[in-house]
């Protein structure tokens, strides 16, 4: 139980500083490019993509390089 509430409290780190990350770093939710199809997408469906594609690289990151002891 105790490992199950380590690796929950890491991956919420993760998606947590993800978030700021794109919020302070990338723009939030506003578009890559003002072009005409980039426009029309919601704010939230932005700020998805940009979080899904850090949290993809932390997660990579992890696996790639693992702690040794």
């Amino acid at each position: 139980m105790g490992f199950a509430l380590f690796s929950l409290g890491e991956y919420a780190n993760i998606i947590l500083i993800s978030s700021l990350t794109v919020l302070l770093f990338f723009g939030g939710w506003l578009p890559i490019a003002e072009v005409v199809p980039f426009v029309y997408i919601p704010g939230v469906i932005w700020f998805a993509s940009k979080t899904l594609v850090f949290i993809m690289l932390f997660i990579w990151a992890r696996a790639a390089f693992p702690r040794y002891r």
